[in-house]
C-alpha cells in the first residue's frame, strides 16, 4: 500500500535535514520541561509529538493572542470568519469549520489546567505566560472532552517567593498601543502573590468603508490575580482569578455578489465558473439590487453592517496539591463565564440581505481530581475523575433577510446544557531499562440537552447610522418556525497503548495507538424542523503513530519526527445546503468518514552560543468518504475531497542571532516565517473555496541591557505585505461569496523594563 507521496514527503524532510549539513562550534540546548502527561518531564521523554513555546520566545515572536501560536506550530491553523470571538483550531487536518457558538473545538484548549469548553472562550490575550504546549493526536485518556485532534495548553507565570516586576509598552502603526505589567512576590512567609494586567488600544485599521471611514478600532483589557499558599511541606493551594473585556471592530468581509439579476435565483457566469472577482454581471439580489463595484481592494467595503464584537469574560480556579511521598492528590476546580455580542454583514453588501446579530452567554464549572503514583522504580500511574457542567444560553442568532426574501427575518434562540463525567487511568511501566509500556483508559458519560429553535420575527429596521445591527423584538412561541426540547446522551470509552524504546541516552523511538471522541449535538443557526429533529452523532478518531526524539551533535541539535495515520469516522462538518423553504441553510452533520496520514518533523539547532535555528514542517494527505445523511442528501461530490484547512505542506521556522554589542548590552536579530500550501475552506473543495498558498516573513531587532533591566525592540510582521485569504464562505444561494483578508504589514517598537 502506498502511504505517502514520496516526492512531496522529501520536501518536508529536506526542510529540516538541511540544518545538519555541517558542524561548527556548537552550544548545548536547554532542557524543555512540559506537563503533557500531568507530571513534569523533559519534552524528549514524552511519547507524543509536542510543540512547546516558552514565554520568552512568545514575547520575541510578538504573539498577543491564543491564535498566534499557529505561526510557529507545525500543522496548526487557526481560522476566523469575521468575528474575533470564535477562533477555530485545526491540527493535522482535524478541526472545526463552524463559526457558531453551539460547537466545541475538537482541539481541547486548557488554561492553567482548566478546560475551556466553548469556542467563545478562546479569544483570550497572551500575557505573563510561562509556556504553551501543543499536543498532537488524540488526547482522549488524560484530557478527555473534545480532544479528538489534540490539545493546546497554556500556562501562566506563577507567584514567586522573590520580588519581581515588569512593564512592557508597545507602539505600532494604525495608532496601536499596548501595555502589559506584572508584580510578584511574598505576601508572608508562606504566601506569595502575582498580579498581571494587559491592555490593547487601536484607533483605526486597514479597512476603509465608503460611509464610516477607517475601520479597525480595538479596545481590550485583561487582568489576572493569583495567590500561592505553601500551607506546609506537603500541601499547597493555588488560587487564580481573571477578567477581561473587549469592544472592537472585527475583520471585515471582502464580498462578491453571485446572482445573475435576471429575476431567477441563478448564479452569475463568473461565479458559476469558480472565478472570484467583482463583475457587472453579478448582483446581490435575484431581481435587481445592483451595487457599485469597488476596485477589487480586499480592504475596502460598503457593507451595511460593520462587523464588531463585545466580549466580557470572568474566571476563577483553585488548585490543591497534597504530596504523600509516592502518592500525590490533586484537585483542580474551575469556573468560567463569557458574555458575547457580535454582529456581521454576512453578505457584505449595503443591502439588508444577510445581516446577523449574535448574543450568547456561556457558563462552565469543572472539577478534576487526580491521584498520582510514582514508584521510583519505573511505574508512574494517574487515576482521575473529571466532572463538567456548562450552559450555553443563546437568546439571539438573528438573521435579517428582509430585502432578499421580501420582509423575512428569523432568530435562532436556544439553551444548550451539557453535563459530562469521566474516569481515567494512565500508566507508564518500565519493562526493562530501555523499554516502557504505556496504557491509558477513559470512560465518559456526556448528556446534552437542547431547548429552542428558529422563530419568525417582524422585519424590524436595518442598521443604524454607526453601522450597528438593530435587533427586532424577541417574539413569542406562536411564531415558531422550528422548535425542539430534546436531549442526547453519549457513553464512550477511549484508550491509548504504546511502547517507548531508548536507543541510547539521547534517542527514543515510540509507537502508539490512541483514540478519542467528540460528542454530537444540535444545529446552532436558523434551520427547519426536519433538520432540528435530527441531532448529529459523535465523531471518533483512532490514530496510529510512530516517532523518534533525539538529541544529536553533543546536544546542540534536537531532531524529532513522527509518521501518523488517522482513521476518522462520522466527522462533524458544517456545510451549506439547498433545500426546504430557504434557498440556503447552514447545518452540522456527520457527513464524512476520513483518513489522514502524514509526516511531521521539527529541528532545533544551536550551531554556536550566538545562533538559534528552529524549523518545523508537516506533510498531510487527507481524504473524505461521503456517508448518507438525512433529511437532505448532502453526500454527492465529496468522495476523495480534502479536509478543510488541511494544506498538504506547511512549515515554520526562525533563526536568531545574538551577541554582545557593548559592555552589558546584548543585541539580537530574529527572522521567522510561516508557509502553507493551498488548501480549502469548505468540505466540497470547490474552486470558490480554494485558499491559495502563502509565505509570511517577520523580523525583530532587539537590544537587551540585562543588568539594567531594560530592553527595546523594532519589529515588522508580514514584511512583504502579503495579501492572502484566511476564510471563505460560499453563500451563493443567498447572493454572496465572502472572504476574510489577512492583516497587512504591521510594524512597531516595544520597550520592556524589569525590576
Amino acid at each position: 500500500m502506498k502511504l505517502f507521496n514520496k516526492k512531496k514527503l522529501n520536501k518536508i524532510i529536506a526542510l529540516t535535514a538541511v540544518v545538519g549539513a555541517g558542524q561548527i562550534c556548537s552550544a548545548a540546548l536547554e532542557e524543555v520541561v512540559v506537563t503533557a502527561q500531568k507530571r513534569e518531564q523533559s519534552v524528549q521523554e514524552v511519547p507524543i509529538a509536542i510543540t512547546s513555546i516558552g514565554g520568552e520566545d512568545l514575547k520575541n515572536l510578538g504573539f498577543k493572542s491564543a491564535a498566534d501560536v499557529q505561526f510557529q506550530t507545525p500543522g496548526l491553523i487557526v481560522s476566523y470568519a469575521s468575528s474575533n470571538a470564535i477562533p477555530n483550531f485545526t491540527l493535522r487536518g482535524v478541526g472545526l469549520n463552524d463559526f457558531t457558538a453551539v460547537q466545541s473545538s475538537p482541539i481541547a484548549i486548557h488554561v492553567d489546567d482548566i478546560y475551556y469548553g466553548n469556542s467563545t472562550l478562546l479569544n483570550f490575550a497572551l500575557f505573563d505566560v510561562n509556556r504553551v504546549e501543543v499536543l498532537k493526536g488524540p488526547q482522549g485518556t488524560l484530557y478527555g472532552r473534545n480532544s479528538t485532534g489534540g490539545a493546546v495548553n497554556f500556562f501562566s507565570n506563577k507567584p514567586t517567593q522573590e520580588f519581581e516586576a515588569g512593564i512592557d509598552f508597545g507602539v505600532a502603526n494604525y495608532d496601536a498601543y499596548t501595555a502589559e505589567g506584572f508584580v510578584s512576590g511574598p505576601l508572608s512567609d508562606d504566601i506569595s502573590g502575582r498580579l498581571s494586567v494587559n491592555t490593547v488600544n487601536q484607533s483605526g485599521g486597514p479597512y476603509k468603508h465608503s460611509v464610516h471611514g477607517e475601520i479597525g478600532d480595538v479596545e481590550k483589557y485583561a487582568v489576572r490575580a493569583q495567590i500561592l499558599w505553601d500551607v506546609n511541606e506537603k500541601l499547597t493551594v493555588h488560587a487564580s482569578m481573571m477578567g477581561g473585556s473587549e469592544e472592537s471592530d472585527a475583520g471585515q468581509y471582502n464580498s462578491y455578489p453571485t446572482f445573475a439579476g435576471d429575476g431567477s435565483w441563478n448564479v452569475c457566469a463568473p461565479i458559476a465558473a469558480g472565478k472570484l472577482s467583482n463583475s457587472t454581471d453579478c448582483y446581490y439580489d435575484p431581481d435587481t439590487a445592483a451595487v457599485t463595484i469597488d476596485d477589487n481592494d480586499p480592504y475596502t467595503t460598503n457593507a451595511g453592517i460593520v462587523n464588531r464584537d463585545e466580549i466580557d469574560v470572568f474566571g476563577a480556579s483553585v488548585s490543591i496539591n497534597y504530596d504523600m511521598g509516592d502518592f500525590s492528590l490533586t484537585s483542580i476546580t474551575g469556573y468560567n463565564t463569557v458574555d458575547r455580542k457580535s454582529q456581521e454583514d454576512a453578505d457584505g453588501s449595503p443591502f439588508r440581505s444577510v445581516d446577523v446579530g449574535y448574543e450568547t452567554e456561556f457558563d462552565q464549572l469543572t472539577e478534576e481530581l487526580r491521584l498520582s503514583y510514582d514508584s521510583g522504580d519505573g511505574w508512574n500511574s494517574t487515576l482521575g475523575l473529571f466532572l463538567s457542567t456548562d450552559t450555553l444560553d443563546t437568546p439571539r442568532t438573528e438573521t435579517d433577510l428582509t430585502e432578499i426574501y421580501g420582509g423575512f427575518r428569523q432568530n435562532h434562540s436556544y439553551e444548550l446544557e451539557t453535563d459530562s463525567a469521566a474516569i481515567f487511568w494512565h500508566n507508564e511501566y518500565a519493562l526493562t531499562d530501555a523499554l516502557t509500556a504505556v496504557l491509558g483508559l477513559r470512560y465518559t458519560d456526556e448528556t446534552r440537552k437542547f431547548v429552542g429553535g428558529t422563530f419568525n420575527n417582524e422585519p424590524g429596521v436595518g442598521p443604524d447610522a454607526n453601522g450597528d445591527f438593530v435587533p427586532a423584538p424577541l417574539l413569542t412561541s406562536d411564531l415558531v418556525y422550528a422548535f425542539i426540547d430534546d436531549e442526547v446522551d453519549f457513553k464512550e470509552s477511549s484508550y491509548r497503548v504504546g511502547l517507548n524504546y531508548d536507543l541510547n541516552d539521547t534517542t527514543m523511538v515510540y509507537a502508539s495507538i490512541a483514540d478519542s471522541f467528540k460528542s454530537g449535538g444540535y444545529i446552532g443557526d436558523i434551520t427547519e424542523q426536519a433538520i432540528l429533529e435530527q441531532p448529529y452523532d459523535e465523531e471518533t478518531l483512532t490514530a496510529y503513530e510512530i516517532g523518534i526524539k533525539s538529541d544529536l551533535l553533543d546536544g546542540s541539535l534536537r531532531w524529532n519526527g513522527s509518521l501518523f495515520y488517522y482513521d476518522y469516522d462520522d466527522v462533524i462538518l458544517a456545510m451549506t445546503i439547498g433545500g426546504g423553504d430557504l434557498a440556503t441553510l447552514l447545518i452540522n452533520e456527520n457527513a464524512s468518514d476520513a483518513t489522514i496520514k502524514g509526516f511531521e518533523t521539527d529541528v532545533w539547532w544551536a550551531p554556536s552560543d550566538h545562533i538559534d535555528v528552529k524549523l518545523g514542517g508537516v506533510y498531510l494527505e487527507t481524504k473524505q468518504k461521503a456517508i448518507a445523511t438525512e433529511p437532505f442528501d448532502v453526500a454527492p461530490g465529496r468522495d476523495g475531497q480534502h479536509m478543510p484547512y488541511a494544506p498538504e505542506v506547511s512549515g515554520n521556522g526562525l533563526i536568531r542571532y545574538s551577541n554582545t554589542v557593548a559592555d552589558g548590552l546584548m543585541g539580537s536579530v530574529q527572522l521567522d516565517f510561516t508557509t502553507r500550501a493551498h488548501h480549502y475552506a469548505e468540505i466540497d473543495n470547490s474552486k470558490i473555496s480554494k485558499i491559495d498558498g502563502y509565505t509570511l516573513f517577520n523580523a525583530r531587532v532587539s537590544l537587551d541591557a540585562e543588568e539594567s533591566g531594560w530592553s527595546a525592540s523594532l519589529w515588522v510582521k508580514n514584511i512583504a505585505d502579503k495579501e492572502y485569504t484566511q476564510y471563505i464562505n460560499d453563500l451563493q444561494g443567498l447572493g454572496a461569496v465572502l472572504t476574510t483578508p489577512s492583516y497587512p504589514r504591521t510594524y512597531g517598537v516595544d520597550l520592556s523594563l524589569r525590576f
